[in-house]
């Protein structure tokens, strides 16, 4: 992690998705003490701090108690995975999904309280410091308040929306006047790089052959930069080349309906057991609503029908994109909660029916069915790799003294993917160069320069022979499929002479699936290191 220089490395606050003030700051804690977890501690203290708020609304829902107890069970299943698995993005939305619930509740009780205005403020700042583009572009999620909301509860909305948007204000005028030539081009880079990886517009199709002749790419270049993050090689990876193959790959029709329908029906399999949950308790809450939709106003019911298509469409549009479990939770979680706060006359709290106590049994019994299993998968992996991450990172040390370790993927360093984020792993003897969205970074950059090479094309071709440069995977099925193809990869571009084999040099002998390689000449391919 580059704010704490956990790496190897120098620490930088340039996280190009976290705002400048987090940056900073967490960069600043860091360096006043190291030793302590500060991303983890403040990581798990936002999505602790959404998720007290979420289980706050749904225990004060206006349901009947046999629903009320549903949700809260679903709430407290999926909550506990965003505990076992934080993310920043995952805990942003969960911050700013909270804010959104909070404010629709108190328009729909039309009630004005500093200490719920001020919560709502907290919450979208929290989620802004944490992804501020995800955070304003999801603001979107935020028009059925403009749905229920009168004129005189827009003007009080403006008043709000000002003091949200000062320290965002602030906070983007400070980002600006950081800026520099070489951060702006990386900033270019790093946008272009996430539509390559995440957007159907840089994903493969049935003209990748032409697409990739025509910007001086091989076939199965494509599939090494994609798959393993390769963005090094200037010469093939550039900002000119990523732009002309998504311009290309886009008129050879990648976004087709077929296309598109894959991607979808892949996504929902990634989502499917936050799907089943949500499904689930929205046929409950659906059930027990369905009354007050009834007798509902003719504009209530159009209100909510709204509300319902829009958040369709938008599902819709991320599923044509990418809808990720880190996104797709949050996103669950708040349409049901929305469902179930929308206005829509009286409503009172009894204990209801015989028939709303059965279809709140057997929704407790799908997500207990479902949730169980989900979270004790995620925990179990967890603590396995908690329990490798440190004696990993002493084989490493072990096997590579003060090498410098090139990964060949961005998962090859251990002990942070799974791993609990308040554990402070050891600093190991060798360092990393800086992978995935990193890569084009001043700091990455600085690093190439320190280590005496021009380019990352420059480190690429000589990363063979007996130089204390080597390559390391985390993944222990296809870790030498990965290495093989990196190898043909710099033969295939010239990086490296025709005669470089790999040479195994270390292998973890704890199961957690790490593998140090060189890439070396058959005369020095059993020469130590």
């Amino acid at each position: 992690m580059i704010l704490s220089g956990a790496d190897g490395f120098h620490a930088s606050a340039e996280v190009p998705f976290i705002s400048t003030t987090l940056n900073h700051l967490i960069f600043s804690l860091y360096q006043w003490y190291p030793d302590i977890a500060w991303y983890g501690w403040l990581l798990t203290a936002t999505t602790t701090t959404a998720a007290t708020v979420l289980i706050c609304l749904v225990i004060q829902l206006p349901m009947t108690k046999p629903t009320k107890g549903a949700m809260l069970l679903f709430t407290l299943v999926v909550l506990t995975q965003c505990l076992l698995s934080p993310t920043y993005t995952k805990s942003a939305l969960l911050c700013l999904f909270s804010s959104f619930v909070v404010l629709i509740q108190s328009q729909s009780i039309q009630k004005s309280k500093v200490g719920g205005k001020s919560l709502i403020a907290i919450l979208y700042w929290l989620s802004y410091f944490w992804r501020w583009k995800v955070t304003l572009i999801f603001t979107v999620f935020a028009f059925p308040v403009l749905l229920i909301a009168n004129n005189r509860q827009l003007q009080r909305l403006s008043i709000l929306l000002a003091v949200i948007a000062g320290p965002i204000i602030l906070d983007q005028l400070w980002s600006s006047s950081l800026e520099t030539d070489s951060s702006r081009e990386f900033l270019e880079f790093y946008e272009l790089r996430s539509r390559f990886f995440d957007r159907p517009e840089g994903a493969t199709s049935e003209s990748l052959s032409i697409v990739a002749s025509r910007i001086g790419w091989h076939p199965d270049d494509y599939q090494v930069i994609r798959n393993t993050f390769l963005l090094h090689d200037e010469q093939r990876v550039s900002t000119q080349s990523l732009r002309q193959f998504l311009d290309e790959n886009t008129k050879a029709n990648t976004g087709s309906f077929s296309a598109s329908i894959q991607r979808a029906i892949s996504a929902l399999g990634e989502n499917k057991a936050i799907l089943l949950l949500a499904i689930a308790i929205g046929i409950l809450v659906a059930t027990e609503r369905l009354p007050d939709f009834v007798k509902a106003s003719s504009i209530e019911k159009t209100k909510l029908a709204c509300v319902l298509l829009a958040l369709v469409g938008i599902i819709g549009f991320l599923l044509y994109f990418r809808m990720v479990p880190r996104i797709a939770i949050p996103i669950a979680i708040y349409t049901v909660l929305i469902v179930t706060v929308f206005p829509l006359g009286q409503r009172q709290n009894t204990s209801g029916s015989a028939l709303q106590q059965l279809f709140a049994a057997v929704a407790c019994l799908l997500v207990l069915f479902v949730g169980v299993p989900w979270i004790t998968e995620i925990n179990g992996a967890n603590s396995t790799r908690r329990a490798h991450s440190e004696i990993i990172y002493d084989e490493i040390n072990f096997a590579t003294a003060a090498s410098v370790l090139i990964r060949l993927t961005p998962q090859s360093t251990f002990g942070f993917n799974g791993a609990s984020p308040l554990i402070t792993l050891p600093q190991p003897k060798a360092r990393f160069i800086p992978a995935g969205w990193q890569i084009r970074s001043p700091r990455y950059q600085e690093i190439l320069s320190q280590l005496g090479f021009h380019s990352g094309r420059d480190m690429l071709s000589k990363w063979n022979g007996k130089s204390q440069l080597f390559f390391i995977t985390g993944s222990e099925e296809y870790r030498m499929t990965v290495a093989k193809s990196w190898l043909a990869y710099l033969i295939r571009n010239k990086l490296v002479a025709s005669d470089v084999i790999i040479n195994t040099l270390a292998e973890s002998e704890t199961g957690g699936g790490w593998a140090l390689f060189r890439f070396c000449t058959r005369l020095a391919a059993f020469d130590q290191p």
